[in-house]
């Protein structure tokens, strides 16, 4: 009897395997060792773990390998990537298997069917001076995402514009866009339909992958905020959120007397945000699921991306006809001082609301 795999997911007929299968794997083999090795061909130092293990009764059930592929693929931004999986003594390999992995924090209904853009979100709202990411699962070379936009004229009348995106998958190993919206609409109206049609603005718009399609409705809000995150395939992704925040500050320290005199030491200040999103669309309040799920969270402001923490939330969605699906959270950017808040973001932080306006004392 030689080593062999006994878990070869031979299901996915060559596509990307979700790595929460890789929770536990069954090997068969005559060797009193066996040593494992994993390695990424696409990593600086190729083998990424190793370690001896000790078959009983001739079979092996090792456990515990999905946490350490998700975490290099954590650590490299990787939504897909090729691992091999070797067994054999320390000399020589008796079995090795070569696997595309999907990362994927959530047990998926339907795994061998997932193509297209790497998101559960089909459709979200977005601002003027916001920005999207679209990763895609298996990318080949010439494939072209499809574009679809609605507009008008200034009479009103809705018009359609057809286009082809190329070459835009730059980021993420090839498998991600990113795309300003202002960019986007800029170009959307110089295209010959849109000329045609003396289209002077673009009200929503489609992307379209190898069959899947996400749809962006362009909304006038003056006041948001723009979060990205890591999804629960660790793709890149952007969220807009409207609503209303709360600012607070603890400042935390003691107090001694020296000398008669009272003073403060080791002092430090905390200041934290509370966010309540406005009502919700259903698909869209899905979508906060991934960012606060998300290990990686960052806020835009004036064009920085600061990194935060989401340090408290509340995310209950029902489906009671009456109820309004609303998201509160809390954040604090993850440097030990407290940020100053440049002017770009000011109209989303507490600002007195009509008590900050001038008025008269009517008995003056």
């Amino acid at each position: 009897m030689a080593t062999e795999f006994l878990s070869t997911f031979s299901q996915f007929g060559g596509k990307p395997v979700p790595s929460y299968l890789l929770d536990s794997i069954e090997v068969r083999s005559d060797l009193d060792r066996v040593h494992l090795s994993i390695t990424d061909a696409s990593a600086p130092n190729g083998e990424i773990f190793a370690n001896t293990y000790y078959p009983i009764g001739g079979y092996l059930q090792i456990e515990m390998l999905a946490a350490i592929i998700e975490s290099h693929m954590r650590r490299h931004h990787y939504s897909v990537c090729d691992i091999t999986i070797s067994l054999g003594s320390r000399t020589d390999t008796e079995a090795s298997l070569t696997i595309s992995i999907l990362y994927s924090d959530y047990v998926l209904p339907r795994p061998a069917e997932i193509h297209g853009f790497l998101t559960t979100c089909a459709s979200r709202r977005i601002h003027r001076g916001s920005m999207i990411a679209l990763t895609v699962l298996m990318p080949q070379a010439g494939d072209t995402v499809k574009f679809i936009g609605v507009g008008h004229s200034k009479q009103g009348k809705h018009s359609t514009v057809y286009a082809n995106i190329t070459s835009a998958l730059h980021y993420d190993n090839g498998r991600s866009m990113i795309l300003s919206v202002n960019s986007i609409i800029t170009w959307a109206l110089k295209l010959p339909d849109a000329v045609e049609a003396n289209i002077v603005d673009i009200d929503y718009f489609s992307l379209e992958y190898d069959g899947s399609v996400r749809t962006f409705y362009i909304m006038n809000d003056s006041d948001w905020m723009l979060f990205g995150f890591r999804n629960i395939f660790n793709a890149r992704e952007f969220i807009d959120v409207v609503g209303y925040v709360k600012n607070k500050t603890l400042v935390s320290r003691s107090m001694a007397v020296a000398s008669g005199h009272a003073m403060h030491y080791n002092q430090s200040t905390e200041r934290t945000y509370e966010v309540t999103t406005a009502a919700l669309p259903i698909a869209e309040a899905r979508a906060f699921d991934h960012l606060l799920n998300s290990r990686t969270t960052e806020l835009y402001t004036a064009d920085i991306a600061s990194k935060i923490l989401i340090t408290d939330h509340t995310c209950e969605i029902d489906n009671d006809d009456e109820s309004i699906a609303s998201v509160k959270f809390t954040f604090r950017f993850t440097d030990q001082r407290p940020h100053l808040m440049p002017d770009e973001i000011q109209p989303m932080l507490p600002s007195g609301g009509i008590f900050a306006e001038q008025f008269t004392f009517p008995f003056a």
